[in-house]
This record gives C-alpha cells, sequence and structure tokens, in this order.
C-alpha cells in the first residue's frame, strides 16, 4: 500500500516538472527574444555586428604571431 502511494505520488511528481519545464522555458524563451529585440530596438543592429576590416573577407589577422618559419617552430 505504500508503496503504491510512493509510486503514484512520484508519477505525479514527475508530469508537475515536465509541465512546469516547458511553461518556464517557454515563458524564458520569449523574454529572453522580446528582451533581445528591446536591446536592438534601443541601441543599433552595430553592437551586435561587426563589420568587416577589409571589404572582401571577414578574416581577423592575428597579432603577435610572426611570419617567420623559424619563429613558427618555436612558437608551436
Amino acid at each position: 500500500m505504500l508503496q503504491r502511494i510512493k509510486n503514484l505520488t512520484r508519477a505525479i511528481i514527475r508530469i508537475t516538472q515536465k509541465i512546469l519545464v516547458k511553461i518556464f522555458l517557454f515563458i524564458l524563451y520569449c523574454a529572453g527574444f522580446g528582451l533581445t529585440a528591446l536591446f536592438l530596438m534601443i541601441f543599433k543592429r552595430d553592437v551586435l555586428i561587426r563589420k568587416p576590416k577589409a571589404q572582401d573577407t571577414f578574416w581577423i589577422t592575428a597579432e603577435g604571431y610572426a611570419e617567420d618559419p623559424e619563429d613558427s617552430l618555436k612558437q608551436s
């Protein structure tokens, strides 16, 4: 009898957790996109989107590395 009550309680708790997790994730999802949209309205898109230094590529050159093959062997 006690085991049946425990199993029933466990099942109810699992179902409740699944429902609450889905509800809270939906609220978090909507709030996250809402806050992001508000942030983009207040500030401009330039805050989040980096413009490339060169027009043809988004590649950023690393600083502090030598182009000499011998120096490259020392760095690796």
